[in-house]
């Protein structure tokens, strides 16, 4: 739905979800609209008498003779994440309402801006997300089509909004299925189904292919598993110019292979994927947009095992490219994995570089920023803006040389992990260890660390997987192909 289109007779909603300031204020254009549909009621009056007061808050209140009003408390805007308090509004009140066809989500009116409606809308989608156990590709590809909730906004700024809370949604469903069910040859066989539904290239590097082609990271991280590793290429856009690499991490389960984890370690590690899924998910969402920009895609999947073919400390790689790595943590493979992708990525010759990663929990940050490294400044901007602009923020980390000693080995070109290192700057380390496999090339990493799992629901989001990196992604491409920053000028 679109302002200027919402006259009297198309208001047919049952639920109005109205946003409402903690102070009680209601933006004046939904007042007037709402007046003008005939609901009758004086909905400021009524939002003062709610009593709500935090972010988040939501209450429904039934009207006689009009639709339900639920109202829900938009936050403070924080200027670093421009429209998230209006996001997590979207969410919460989505959670309370589900997705009915009855319900006009009118959050975007809280700002004339089209990005506050892009961010409206998304939030709804994202807040609406509930996981459903054995699911298809065909399920995947038809939940990319919510139910039909009406949203405030233009149609293009909706329409945004819903596709990266889609495309996001689709990757929590990945990342929460059970990982003895999205083993790497499966993950590479929903990448064909919905690269063929979808129209985006897909080539699956099998493990004869990378052993032939000298994939050793790969190859040594999953040589433990009764499932093989593969590497997962995608492409979409023009091939005639230029154009960006994102590489994920895809390790679908991670039990440290011979370094074992503890079991309180593995629970979470079905999620040692999300990298790979965020650089699928992006692929879905700029699908989804029409968007030709010009992109490819290495997805490194492999199982973390013990086993007797695992691979031992002491045991030297040799990546693709030719480094060879001596390893002293079997449980810091996603270096491994990343590096094989990225030195193969590299000699496509793009224009820069990304990679996402659950790649340490020693970054500093927490559990709501991811950590930024890079060897260009302006390009590690653009991925902290994009993760601005999505709720997702970053921050800028170092990457100090004199811990790159740290990584020397008397048997090979680097060592995989520094065992005198304290784990406080493990991060810092990891980063140092895959600068090299860039090749030169503008290149941007981001630890995704603790971010990508919430471990209990709340008032915004379901238990589980949050797809942290899609709306990243896709937001950085998008500005990246305009020339415009991410949140300045473009949701």
């Amino acid at each position: 739905m679109t302002k200027q289109g919402a006259d009297a007779p198309a208001l047919q909603a049952g639920t109005v979800v109205v946003p409402i300031g903690r102070g009680a204020e209601v933006p004046s254009a939904l007042v007037r609209f709402l007046a003008d549909a005939g609901v009758a009621a004086d909905v400021r009056e009524i939002g003062r008498r709610a009593g709500l007061t935090e972010p988040g808050d939501v209450a429904r209140i039934p009207v006689v003779g009009g639709p339900d009003l639920v109202y829900v408390v938009v936050g403070d805007p924080l200027p670093e994440l421009p429209f998230h308090h209006v996001r997590e509004a979207a969410m919460a009140a989505a959670r309370r309402c589900g997705s009915a066809a009855t319900v006009l989500d009118a959050v975007g009116c809280w700002d004339d801006d089209p990005a506050c409606a892009t961010a409206a809308a998304e939030g709804w989608v994202l807040g609406s997300y509930r996981y459903h156990v054995d699911w298809t590709v065909a399920d995947l590809l038809a939940r990319l089509d919510p139910a039909p909730v009406r949203h405030w906004g233009s149609d293009e700024a909706v329409r945004e909004g819903v596709v990266l809370g889609a495309a996001a949604n689709l990757v929590r469903d990945l990342v929460n299925a059970p990982p003895g069910q999205l083993v790497p040859e499966r993950l590479a066989a929903v990448c064909r189904e919905l690269g063929q539904a979808l129209g985006f290239e897909v080539r699956v590097h099998h493990q004869d292919m990378l052993e032939r082609d000298g994939f050793g990271g790969l190859l040594g991280v999953g040589r433990a598993s009764v499932y093989p590793p593969v590497l997962v290429e995608l492409r979409r856009g023009d091939d005639a110019g230029p154009h960006t690499a994102l590489v994920g991490k895809g390790i679908t389960f991670d039990a440290g292979g011979i370094s074992l984890k503890p079991t309180r370690g593995m629970l979470t590690m079905k999620a040692d994927m999300s990298g790979a899924a965020a650089v699928l998910g992006a692929f879905v969402a700029l699908a989804g947009l029409r968007s030709d920009v010009p992109v490819r895609g290495y997805l490194a999947c492999a199982e973390n095992m013990p086993g007797p073919a695992a691979t031992r400390i002491g045991d030297v790689l040799r990546h693709r490219g030719g480094r060879t790595v001596e390893v002293t943590d079997a449980d810091c493979e996603g270096r491994l994995v990343l590096a094989d992708a990225l030195a193969y990525a590299a000699e496509a010759d793009p224009a820069a570089i990304v990679d996402l990663a659950t790649l340490t929990t020693s970054t500093g940050l927490g559990p709501q920023i991811w950590a930024g490294f890079g060897t260009d400044g302006a390009l590690l901007a653009q991925v902290l803006a994009a993760g601005s602009a999505s709720g997702e923020p970053g921050w800028a980390m170092p990457r100090w040389e004199p811990y790159r000693s740290g990584l020397a080995s008397d048997v090979a070109d680097a060592r995989n992990f520094d065992p005198d290192a304290t784990q406080p700057y493990g991060g810092i380390t990891a980063a140092l260890y895959l600068e090299p496999f860039a090749s030169g090339v503008a290149w941007a990493h981001v630890d995704l660390g603790l971010t990508v799992m919430h471990p209990a629901a709340d008032h915004r989001w379901a238990a589980g997987a949050n797809g942290r990196g899609v709306r990243l992604l896709t937001r950085f491409l998008a500005a990246r192909s305009s020339g415009v920053a991410a949140g300045e000028g473009a949701a």
